[in-house]
């Protein structure tokens, strides 16, 4: 995650995880994904297409202004540990 585009508009990403009944029990903060050409800047135009969790690490594929594909890899723990309780879960903490 980094810092938002300098353009008057963005796109941002979060982590919704659902409960069996496809409630959202946590969302995390708002992220973007840094930009290959402009490292430490998000592209204006951004699309997660895929998501591959394992045990050691979480794979997005992700395309960037209609016309690149990329893949960026992130630890499983920092997703963890960045979701906060939404909804019931938020009230009722386990």
């Amino acid at each position: 995650a980094t810092q938002r585009p300098v353009w008057n508009h963005h796109v941002n990403h979060v982590f919704v995880l659902l409960d069996a009944s496809f409630q959202a029990t946590a969302v995390s903060p708002e992220f973007c994904i840094s930009g290959e050409s402009r490292p430490g800047h998000c592209e204006v135009v951004q699309a997660l297409s895929s998501l591959l969790v394992e045990e050691d690490r979480i794979v997005i594929g992700y395309g960037v202004n209609d016309c690149e594909g990329y893949l960026a890899e992130l630890l499983p723990t920092d997703v963890w540990d960045a979701l906060e309780p939404v909804g019931l879960a938020a009230r009722h903490p386990a």
